[in-house]
C-alpha cells in the first residue's frame, strides 16, 4: 500500500484546492489538496509535505506555517489502495506557481470539497486537520482575532456535515463557551447564533 501526502494550504479562511492534470498518475482532472507520494520512511511524511509544496505550487518555509499532521485516511479503488497522511499549513501569501501536474489551482472555501469532484475521501482528510472545536479551546500560540476565525471555520465545517439546526447550534454553544476570557470569540459565534437563519445551509 502506497503512502502519500495531502497538504491543506490555508489563507485568510480560504484554502488551495488543485485539479490533477493528465500528467499525474492517478485521479487525473480531480480536485485534491497538494499531494503526492511519501519518498522515504512514512513516520517522516512531513519531509515529503514541505517538497510537493516547493514543487506543485513554489510555496515555501517563508511562505508557510505547519500548523497538522492528522490521523492517516485509507483508500481503496480501482486506481489503488494508498495511505493518506493529512496536512494543514497556514500561508502568508496566494502567489502560486503550479508545475505540469497541476491542470488548475483555486483558492475557495473548504466546504467546495463536497460539491466537486474530488480525489476519494477528500473531506474526511480535510476534517482529520480542520479547526475543532478543541483547537478553539487549547490554543495558547494565537489571540483573539485567530481563534475566533477558527471558531467561525468550525461552526461552518459542522454545519456543512449537519441535518439539522439543533445539532449545529449545540457545536455553536460549545464554541461560544470555549474561551471564556476572549469575548470576541463568545462575540463571534453569537452573532451566527443570533442571525442565522435556523437551518444548516444559512449558518
Amino acid at each position: 500500500m502506497a503512502h502519500v501526502v495531502t497538504c491543506f494550504v490555508r489563507n485568510r479562511g480560504a484554502v488551495l484546492l488543485t485539479r490533477r492534470s493528465e500528467r499525474t498518475g492517478t485521479y487525473a482532472g480531480r480536485w485534491a489538496g497538494v499531494s503526492g507520494y511519501v519518498e522515504g520512511d512514512p513516520a517522516d511524511a512531513t519531509a515529503d509535505a514541505w517538497r510537493e509544496l516547493r514543487e506543485e505550487t513554489g510555496l515555501t518555509e517563508a511562505d508557510l506555517e505547519l500548523l497538522a499532521a492528522g490521523e492517516t485516511v485509507t483508500v481503496a479503488d480501482e486506481e489503488g489502495s494508498f495511505v493518506v497522511h493529512p496536512f494543514l499549513f497556514e500561508s502568508s501569501s496566494r502567489t502560486v506557481t503550479a508545475n505540469e501536474e497541476l491542470a488548475e489551482t483555486e483558492w475557495t472555501d473548504p466546504t467546495e470539497i463536497r460539491d466537486r469532484p474530488t480525489v476519494p475521501h477528500l473531506w474526511e482528510t480535510w476534517r482529520r486537520v480542520g479547526p475543532t472545536v478543541d483547537d478553539v479551546r487549547t490554543d495558547r500560540t494565537h489571540g483573539s482575532a485567530w481563534i475566533s476565525a477558527r471558531a467561525l471555520e468550525t461552526l461552518r465545517d459542522a454545519a456543512a456535515e449537519a441535518d439539522d439546526w439543533e445539532s449545529v447550534a449545540a457545536v455553536g454553544r460549545e464554541l461560544r463557551d470555549a474561551r471564556p476570557s476572549m469575548a470576541a470569540v463568545g462575540n463571534r459565534v453569537n452573532r451566527v447564533l443570533a442571525t442565522a437563519e435556523r437551518t444548516p445551509d444559512a449558518w
